[in-house]
């Protein structure tokens, strides 16, 4: 070996050991505070809707509520939905809230497991589930209308003579995703228990990834049914009336505990307490009336375990997994 190929390998392994000694030296905060700065990022092109998205990248010693919002709706539609009340959570806790957004119910719940968020927008099977097998907690429950309950809607482009299920067989299906209680589980069950294979009954399971979207799905004959949220339902339909004149319901599950807001089981009992009683407490201030308002909720409502029994049920019947 020449003297110049080992001058070289010694100035390289010098580099590297000077790196590694700086790196501890300083330590992981000191790097963390060089590339995670506090700044305002504004993302404008190529986004969903032409919505203008702002991502807040704080200090790590700053407080942070890790929020994240299950796509019960499209991410276009949620995060503007939703941010008004988020901010409200960050300034009741004094915390900066980051929002978290994912395709699919899973990988929600798969934040919520590793300890990736704090809060969470979720739906009712996916919270038994994460119930089962990591200890996902209630944070508190919206009543909407009057009530805390939803339901599965199966619909059908307005023209099909379609009357229930048994005669779409063979067809095409929308759902919002597999761990969906109204978009899946109730579809699924109810064909078992008509003596049908729900995996094998329809000729393509369209994965649409939110139930407006399984709705539109529907409402433009891309498929020759669907199951959507009635929640979610009703307020498409207050948005765009027309909606109602292209897909017809025929058929409604039982009623369900309604999409609860959870939190993960390792979040400090009294910040959960602090942030529960300040949900509940919404109704009875302007800033929060407005707030609800515009989701469409009349209030949030302390947790009853029970509202979920029903869901888990379907459970022990019904464990698709994704």
């Amino acid at each position: 070996m020449s003297r110049s190929s080992v001058f070289i390998i010694v100035l390289t392994v010098s580099i590297l050991v000077g790196v590694y000694c700086i790196m501890d030296l300083f330590g992981q905060q000191a790097l963390n505070r060089l590339y995670s700065p506090r700044k305002w990022v504004n993302l404008e092109g190529g986004y969903k809707a032409g919505i203008q998205k702002k991502i807040t990248v704080s200090r790590p010693d700053e407080p942070q509520l890790r929020v994240a919002i299950a796509p019960i709706m499209s991410p276009e539609k949620s995060r503007p939905l939703y941010k008004d009340l988020i901010s409200y959570m960050g300034k009741v806790l004094d915390m900066t809230p980051t929002v978290q957004q994912r395709s699919s119910y899973a990988e929600i719940n798969d934040l919520l497991q590793y300890g990736d968020c704090d809060v969470a927008f979720v739906c009712s099977y996916p919270f038994v589930l994460g119930e089962r097998e990591y200890g996902l907690k209630l944070l508190v429950v919206p009543r909407v209308k009057g009530k805390t309950t939803m339901q599965s809607l199966i619909i059908v482009p307005a023209g099909s003579s379609t009357t229930s299920l048994t005669d779409l067989r063979g067809k095409r299906f929308a759902t919002c995703g597999i761990i969906s209680q109204t978009g899946w589980v109730y579809p699924a069950i109810w064909l078992m228990q008509h003596g049908e294979n729900p995996n094998t009954f329809f000729s393509e399971h369209v994965i649409c990834n939110s139930h407006d979207r399984a709705l539109w799905a529907v409402a433009q004959k891309l498929v020759d049914g669907g199951a959507v949220q009635s929640r979610v339902y009703e307020r498409e339909i207050q948005q765009d009336p027309g909606l109602a004149q292209k897909v017809r319901i025929i058929m409604q599950s039982p009623e369900y505990g309604i999409a609860p807001i959870v939190v993960h089981p390792h979040v400090a009992p009294a910040l959960q307490e602090k942030l529960r009683r300040a949900l509940v407490s919404m109704h009875e201030t302007p800033e929060g009336m407005k707030i609800l308002a515009g989701l469409g909720i009349d209030r949030y409502e302390f947790p009853d375990y029970a509202l979920y029994d029903s869901v888990r049920r379907c459970a022990a019947i019904c464990n698709p997994r994704p």
